[in-house]
């Protein structure tokens, strides 16, 4: 049985019972008031009261939300109330409160309505500096004040013509648009993907729901819908706590946008930086995207070519982001050997020995790919038999020979450090 309800497009919202649905009755068994708990939460926002605030500016002011707030309760200001619409409201309820003995008077409604639309003229109220000072108390308390603009629209049939001219025009200013729907569509696609991502990180992890939304500050069950891609109304902030809860980091920016996007080969650009820096130190010349074919017109290339010319060594040196193919990998590195091998020879001075290349693989370490270099960890170590560790030393150490067979090395994820890699061993479970 569910107590979920649909509450809007791609949204659902738990049912809430007001104290009309449901009865106290004593209970045969006593429990301490110590060791039961009635807190609840709104994302990462809990609350030890579980009490929400009408938005009604009779029912609370910004005094009001404050105090509930400070007894754990959620209070909820009227974004279209007077309290918001007014930096000093009281006149105008003074006013109000001076129609009371005629409340049923088609007139007074009017009037009333007028006090809410005539600072609307047509568009959205903003967020006066009273509300923004009551919020940031009610922040500071460590409970969220809540805006709603639902009020409004409960005496439309006795709107005015004007009145419903106002109403009308916000409606339709309210109404999404083509870019709002794009939107929408491209949130849900983009949760689909974030979703996929954390619920592999977390089994990698073998942590449960539960363990992630404790961590991140959520509930289990917000974990859950963003696993199964129904994150899309989740904030920035949240997502960023899960993907920490499982070690690993949010990362987004826009796509075709000026100034704003990065290249598309942004990770292996950075372990390109990183390779050159760091062999620098063994008395490499960092080669990078050398081509290795004489058909310059239809040349492959290097990642990074290292030239060790003392030593009459040269190293073939290919980045690895995600391994799509891994046979491919391997012939790749191989063709580029030999097609390395080939050009130095050409270029061989004979009075002088001859050089000596050999070829590295730098795998970025994510988790993924970790998993799939343990899962095949015997058949890694077949195809680079080069000691993970005699490579590292080699690349940073002048007098470090380079080894005579292939290598593999792991990167950190965020590209700033090389890494042994323990292929064939339990280690490699770390």
């Amino acid at each position: 049985m569910t107590y979920e309800i649909e509450i809007g497009r791609g949204k659902r919202g738990r049912r809430a019972y007001s104290l009309d649905d449901i009865a106290i009755v004593p209970n045969r068994r006593t429990r301490d008031p110590k060791d039961v708990s009635v807190a609840w939460q709104i994302d990462a926002y809990k609350f030890d009261m579980p009490v929400i605030a009408a938005p009604m500016d009779s029912a609370m002011s910004p005094e009001t939300v404050i105090a509930l707030g400070r007894l754990g309760g959620l209070g909820v200001l009227d974004l279209e109330g007077l309290w918001t619409r007014y930096e000093d409201p009281q006149a105008v309820l003074d006013q109000i409160g001076a129609l009371q003995d005629e409340t049923n008077s088609p007139a007074v409604t009017r009037r009333m309505q007028g006090r809410h639309l005539r600072r609307c003229c047509g568009r959205p109220a903003p967020i006066s500096g009273r509300e923004a000072a009551v919020d940031g108390q009610a922040r500071a308390l460590g409970n969220p004040c809540l805006h709603t603009a639902a009020g409004a629209a409960a005496g439309r049939q006795e709107l005015s013509p004007d009145g419903e001219e106002l109403m009308m025009a916000n409606r339709r200013r309210r109404r999404a648009g083509a870019a709002r729907m794009a939107g929408r569509q491209r949130s849900g696609e983009v949760a689909v993907r974030l979703g996929r991502g954390l619920r592999e990180a977390r089994r990698s992890l073998r942590m449960r729901q539960a363990d992630v939304a404790d961590r991140a500050g959520v509930s289990q069950s917000w974990i859950s819908r963003m696993e199964r891609g129904k994150g899309g109304s989740a904030s920035l902030e949240t997502w960023a706590a899960a993907a920490a809860a499982v070690g690993e980091q949010l990362v987004g920016f826009l796509e075709r946008a000026p100034g704003a996007d990065r290249p598309r080969d942004y990770e292996h650009l950075k372990r390109h930086e990183l390779i050159v820096a760091t062999t620098r130190a063994g008395g490499w010349r960092a080669l990078p995207e050398e081509p290795v074919d004489d058909d310059w017109t239809r040349s492959r290339s290097v990642d990074v070519a290292l030239l060790r010319a003392v030593r009459r060594e040269a190293a073939v040196v290919e980045v690895i982001d995600f391994f799509d193919d891994v046979g491919a990998a391997k012939r790749n590195l191989d063709g580029k050997l030999a097609a390395l091998d080939r050009r130095l020879t050409h270029v061989r001075d004979l009075t002088a020995p001859g050089w000596r290349v050999g070829g590295l693989l730098v795998v970025r370490g994510t988790r993924r790919n970790r998993a799939l270099v343990r899962e095949f960890g015997a058949l890694f170590a077949a195809s680079f038999p080069g000691g993970s560790l005699a490579w590292l030393r080699a690349l940073t150490d002048p007098a470090a020979p380079m080894p005579n067979e292939a290598g593999f090395v792991w990167t950190d994820v965020v590209g700033t450090r090389l890494m042994e890699a323990r292929l064939g061993r339990s280690e490699e479970r770390t």
